[in-house]
């Protein structure tokens, strides 16, 4: 496994990262894979998993290390691990952008790391607690969006809420359905905030953190 190893001078700390890097999905491949790992890279392809919110290097090294014959979950964990010990080594000021780009990016591991899970467990339910935690940690650093609960006739839905500041040109809703919770539209949000719309991006009834969620997404 290649590595990279920085030492910026001053500074006592060494960083290293290990890596797989992009290898080939022949058919030669993955037909050697077990059952849940070719389904996994079958339904979560590169555009998919990024489209979930995983940052594009880790979508890359994921994939590489299943088709490398590690299972879904426990590589997309091990990742999550890796960005939460650069969390732990920025420092608290000075690293306060390093440290919100590795909360957000541990927790859209730990969201995709439970997708084969297919039923709605105690160890599931808290893999998502856990994610939703390292999010709002993020966005407690940022300081750019607050979490909201909206009170409807079918009962109360969750979200966060980015103000674009300023007199913000229009109001946008994001909600992903079923199989997306609002943390997964992150980006999405950011570009919306960007170009001057207040963004809500929403949970739907049952999902998310909020009141009555069931910590799963529907319709798996």
């Amino acid at each position: 496994m290649p590595s990279q190893q920085g030492v910026v001078e001053g500074l006592t700390s060494v960083v290293v990262r290990e890596f797989v890097g992009r290898r080939a999905e022949t058919e030669d491949v993955t037909s050697t894979l077990p059952v849940e790992s070719q389904a996994a890279l079958r339904q979560f392809s590169l555009e998919g998993t990024t489209g979930y919110g995983v940052d594009y290097a880790d979508a890359v090294e994921l994939r590489a290390r299943v088709l490398g014959g590690q299972d879904w979950r426990s590589a997309a964990t091990e990742l999550a691990d890796a960005c939460l010990r650069r969390v732990e080594a920025a420092p608290e000021t000075a690293g306060a952008a390093t440290r919100i780009a590795y909360l957000r990016r541990a927790s859209a591991l730990l969201r995709m790391s439970q997708m084969m899970m297919l039923s709605d467990t105690t160890e599931r339910r808290e893999i998502f607690a856990k994610a939703a935690e390292l999010y709002a940690q993020a966005a407690e650093l940022r300081g750019d969006r607050e979490r909201v609960t909206i009170d409807t006739d079918h009962g109360p839905l969750a979200g966060w809420l980015a103000p674009a500041g300023g007199n913000a040109v229009a109001s946008a809703v994001v909600i992903g359905g079923i199989e997306g919770w609002a943390m997964d539209f992150h980006s999405l949000g950011e570009a919306l905030v960007a170009r001057g719309v207040d963004a809500l991006l929403l949970d739907g009834p049952g999902q998310g953190p909020g009141p009555g969620a069931r910590w799963s997404r529907c319709g798996r």
